[in-house]
């Protein structure tokens, strides 16, 4: 039963105008579960998260010392740095901040959902802090006398 624009727009309007005028009863009336309640939460915390990225960028892009970004979000100066630079440095290319996001969420979900360890973090952290190491020139000569 093919219907015409017509009919589906006054359909439209029919059921636009009934939930409009919908006023319901207590006992209609639906309590949040607690997981709609923390799903609401974390959606809340990602938007807060998101601008504050954006705040960031932008006190950046200002000048703003990273002292008085830390101490605006409750940090200090140096996790703060250590926190949004990359973003910092993203969006002087020009990115999009959603683009800039998802490296991020990716890395901080890796180790959160265990992909990376907390001592396969601790290893790599510790490797880079290394310097290499040289071969000593008694080294080679060990070598060379064994053979």
């Amino acid at each position: 039963m093919p219907r015409s624009l017509q009919d589906i727009l006054d359909s439209a309007d029919e059921l636009a105008d009934a939930f409009e005028a919908w006023d319901p009863t207590p006992d209609q009336e639906r309590t949040p579960t607690p997981e709609m309640l923390l799903r609401r939460a974390a959606y809340k915390r990602a938007e807060a998260e998101r601008q504050i990225a954006d705040a960031v960028v932008a006190a950046r892009a200002a000048d703003v010392p990273w002292r008085v970004i830390g101490e605006s979000i409750g940090t200090t100066a140096q996790s703060a740095q250590r926190r949004y630079r990359t973003l910092v440095r993203i969006a002087k290319r020009n990115v999009p901040i959603a683009t800039r996001l998802v490296p991020i969420a990716k890395r901080n979900t890796r180790i959160a959902m265990g992909t990376k360890s907390a001592q396969q973090v601790a290893e790599r952290a510790a490797r880079a802090s290394k310097p290499a190491a040289r071969p000593s020139a008694a080294a080679g000569r060990t070598k060379a006398r064994r053979k």
